[in-house]
């Protein structure tokens, strides 16, 4: 987690003024099962959320954010993954779908096998960007941001 912090952090002070006031870095932390680790997070974090539980801790964090960046992890990445990748698939067309960003080392042959052993339809795995670098992560999200501001653009003035 400290390392997307940093690393939304970082975007959010270079765009100075320029950056949007609801941009925040919000950790949602499970001090229950964690109790070793700092109830506030890391340094890089606007605002710290405790969960009750797991499921908690990511059912908070889908109402959160909308992009989903998952770095390499175990088997709780992997648990983030698969429900945040269930969500889009279920998704409700009313509202802006989530984005997921995944490292392809080890998520993209752990997400292939899954689709493949259970049959995915092709459209499903498409739902995950499999990106090398943070840099292309972050050129989705750019690229995103701009769609879905066209896409409010044309909105409003329809």
């Amino acid at each position: 987690m400290e390392a997307v912090s940093k690393g939304a952090r970082a975007v959010i002070d270079s765009r100075g003024a320029a950056a949007p006031e609801t941009c925040e870095v919000v950790g949602v932390v499970v001090s229950g099962i964690f109790p070793d680790r700092r109830l506030t997070g890391n340094a890089y974090l606007t605002r710290t959320i405790d969960s009750d539980s797991m499921l908690h801790r990511i059912d908070q964090m889908m109402r959160l954010a909308r992009y989903f960046v998952c770095l390499p992890g175990t088997m709780g990445t992997l648990q983030e993954l698969t429900c945040v990748w269930m969500s889009a698939v279920l998704h409700p067309q009313t509202c802006a779908q989530p984005v997921i960003i995944a490292f392809r080392d080890p998520w993209e042959s752990c997400c292939r096998a899954i689709a493949a052993t259970l049959n995915f339809p092709p459209d499903q795995i498409e739902l995950i960007h499999f990106v090398d670098t943070p840099e292309e992560a972050m050129e989705i999200v750019l690229a995103e941001e701009a769609r879905e501001r066209a896409r409010e653009a044309a909105a409003a003035t329809a």
